[in-house]
């Protein structure tokens, strides 16, 4: 979080990065276009400084969190001060191909995953999941394990349309 608040300060240091200082088009009186196009690219250049900053603070986090173990980790991110259920989307690289593939929670539970796409490119298998992450704490992450197999597996479970 100290490097959001860092970016915020960055930017609320600067108004006349903002405003564009005395001589700008806002005192100046301009057309309304012009003033809106010169707003709109700065709010676009803060909006890419917080990704940074986001970015760069999940990363520090994850690199903290224990992600030994068999399979490829993955971990899911609240950043709302209530516990939450929801569908989570996400694309992964394996370094060789595979025809099939499971997410098992902390507890080494399968969690139902949705495979949205899946393919072989360059040698690599690529692939797009949905799942639903239940309880992710507040204001804290849940960690799952992705586990691809070459071998095809048939299941019993059928799906019903409502």
């Amino acid at each position: 979080m100290e490097l959001v608040i860092i970016a915020q300060k960055e930017i609320l240091m600067k108004p006349e990065k903002l405003f564009g200082g005395v001589n700008s088009r806002f005192s100046r009186g301009s057309r309304i276009g012009p003033v809106y196009d010169e707003v709109k690219d700065f709010y676009g250049e803060a909006e890419k400084k917080a990704k940074r900053s986001l970015d760069f603070s999940l990363e520090t986090l994850s690199n903290q969190i224990d992600t030994w173990g068999g399979g490829m980790p993955l971990i899911v991110f609240n950043s709302l001060p209530r516990e939450r259920t929801e569908p989570a989307a996400f694309s992964l690289i394996f370094p060789s191909p595979f025809k099939s593939i499971w997410i098992f929670d902390t507890s080494n539970n399968e969690v139902l995953c949705q495979i949205l796409g899946m393919r072989e490119e360059n040698g690599q298998g690529r692939a797009e999941l949905l799942f639903i992450a239940r309880n992710v704490p507040s204001l804290g992450y849940k960690t799952y394990r992705v586990v691809a197999s070459n071998s095809s597996v048939k299941t019993k479970r059928k799906v019903k349309a409502n």
